[in-house]
């Protein structure tokens, strides 16, 4: 009699629930949404009886109607996927797909089918089977969270950033940039600026070599302006024979002005990586919220940042330029940076890419101000 009893229960109780999950497809999050997550979540752990628990959810279809039957049909194709079965769980998600186009079971059918479908591509086109979900319109719906192995009711848009993390977490910049994230000494949304900060540093270690060079370049510069300006003064009516004298008088005396230009091209190569690699990592970026100021989503293009980045740059490059070629550089770095901001704004690129640009500047601003005894013994050798 006990054994018929929980039988009965058995059969009543997922029956209870269905009906107990009933509600109008509003636009906030229905009524039914965690719960049905919950029995979502039940199925997909239980893989030793995700077998036995299609077929009595299969059984229960006769009996039902209306939501309740498009709910146990997506609770069906998720046991079908968990016991291995792709082929069904496919035919169950495209017929909920058409029965219930437009509402978040049918977002969710199609999430799952678009996932079965790619499974055995290779990594790219996986990829591109998410980035063509973020480019639709956001819905919301019951999503897998693999990293948890359970269901939630987010949007589409968060379900298809979270497959793109699980898709690169195990590259190696990836975890890199996941690590420095999670020691960044700021919290919350700001904490990304700890993985652009140490990017910023390491890329300026690597530059050190360029930077004393560039320091004592400086040094010796101011040493050789008087002589310089007699050179310009002779010159004067002459602006390409002005030139080549003043650059023979730099060859004379061991002067190279590449430095300047190869801190320059480190820079730029080191924007290019950021902007390569950390596009990988935008998607835990936006998962994580990271924001700064104004800025609501640092993975979004901004125009604000462009101006800051404009600003910083060229008074970066004011405050060491050498006297008397203070107006050529300035109008040298107004051009590059118009370039720049249109390349950027051209190209839509993040944020976050403009916002390490700058900290890389402002780095070796500072570190240019450290080294400024290395300018100082330069200049008193030449003198």
């Amino acid at each position: 009699m006990e054994r018929k009893m929980a039988h009965l229960g058995g059969r009543l109780l997922p029956i209870l629930l269905l009906v107990g999950l009933r509600s109008a497809w509003g636009a906030g999050v229905p009524l039914d949404g965690q719960a049905m997550a919950a029995e979502l979540t039940r199925v997909w752990q239980d893989a030793p009886g995700a077998s036995g628990k299609a077929a009595r959810l299969e059984g229960l279809l006769h009996g039902l109607s209306g939501d309740e039957a498009a709910q146990t049909r997506l609770l069906l194709g998720v046991a079908r996927e968990r016991a291995g079965d792709t082929h069904g769980a496919l035919e169950v998600y495209s017929d909920l797909a058409k029965g219930a186009c437009g509402s978040p079971l049918c977002e969710s059918a199609l999430f799952r089918q678009e996932v079965i479908e790619k499974a055995q591509r290779p990594v790219a086109a996986r990829e591109a089977a998410m980035k063509r979900i973020l480019a639709q319109a956001d819905s919301q719906g019951w999503f897998l969270e693999s990293s948890q192995w359970r269901w939630e009711w987010m949007s589409k848009r968060r379900a298809a950033r979270l497959g793109l993390v699980d898709l690169r977490s195990s590259q190696l910049s990836f975890a890199l940039f996941s690590f420095l994230q999670r020691n960044s000494p700021w919290d919350g949304p700001l904490a990304f600026l700890g993985v652009l900060a140490t990017l910023s540093v390491g890329a300026k270690i690597l530059e050190f070599p360029l930077l004393i060079r560039s320091m004592q370049t400086a040094g010796r510069l101011v040493a050789f302006n008087p002589q310089i300006k007699r050179i310009q003064e002779v010159y004067s009516n002459d602006t390409m024979e002005s030139g080549k004298q003043v650059m023979r008088f730099y060859a004379e005396h061991g002067v190279s002005l590449k430095s300047g230009c190869l801190m320059a091209l480190a820079d730029m190569i080191f924007v290019v990586w950021a902007l390569i690699s950390l596009s990988d990592f935008a998607p835990q970026l936006a998962l994580d919220g990271s924001a700064l100021w104004w800025m609501s989503d640092v993975t979004r293009p901004d125009t604000k940042i462009l101006l800051i980045w404009a600003l910083v740059s060229g008074a970066s490059t004011l405050m060491f330029a050498q006297a008397g070629q203070r107006a050529q550089t300035v109008g040298t770095s107004v051009l590059s940076g118009i370039v720049f901001c249109l390349i950027a704004y051209y190209w839509k690129w993040p944020a976050y890419v403009m916002i390490f640009w700058t900290m890389l500047n402002l780095t070796g601003v500072a570190i240019s101000i450290l080294l400024w005894p290395v300018k100082k013994s330069a200049q008193a050798n030449a003198e």
